[in-house]
């Protein structure tokens, strides 16, 4: 029957590593294999985090687009000369399909903005221009959140790595003074 191996906080260091050594009828080999488990949770949550960050930045990327161009079909003013109120431009209407067109600035009066899953919802410039603010704002906000959690979690890797080296050097530093005997650390 083998001892239970307390659990290890990844957060907290170590204040007694040699005594937690010589509390282990293995040594810190138990101690090591959580530690490292607990790494490895935390790298891939890492990983998932990091992902989510680059998904918010291009949304966020892409609402202040959205922005930048209501405006333009608001207001009409670029680098300080006011546009006609006739505007031709060109548009992509589907992948590698571009369509050219006339927008009457004056008559118009609502735009279509894509909310997903195949959704497309026609909104008045103000709505729409408030519907856009809004998700910025919420893309941003949850950003600061995903950065907060990234920071704390590699926080916890750097504790997990400094309590293994401690472990590991408290069990070599007592195998070389001839208080555990047992040969663990050639498994």
């Amino acid at each position: 029957m083998s001892a239970q191996v307390p659990i290890l906080e990844p957060q907290t260091l170590l204040e007694d590593p040699a005594g937690l050594v010589q509390s282990s009828p293995q040594g810190a080999t138990p101690f090591l294999e959580r530690l490292e488990t607990q790494i490895r949770y935390r790298r891939a949550l890492e990983a998932r985090l990091s992902a989510r960050l680059e998904t918010l930045a291009g949304k966020a990327s892409e609402l202040e687009a959205a922005l930048r161009a209501l405006d333009f079909l608001r207001g009409g003013v670029v680098a300080d000369e006011k546009l006609p109120d006739e505007v031709d431009t060109r548009f992509e209407l589907c992948e590698g399909v571009h369509v050219r067109a006339s927008i009457n600035r004056q008559s118009l009066r609502t735009v279509f903005l894509w909310l997903g899953a195949k959704t497309l919802v026609e909104f008045s410039l103000e709505e729409a221009r408030a519907l856009l603010e809004r998700n910025l704002e919420l893309a941003r906000k949850t950003s600061e959140e995903v950065k907060e959690q990234l920071n704390s979690i590699r926080a916890e890797v750097v504790t997990a790595e400094v309590n293994m080296s401690r472990l590991y050097n408290a069990e070599v530093e007592l195998r070389r003074k001839g208080v555990l005997l047992t040969n663990v650390l050639s498994k």
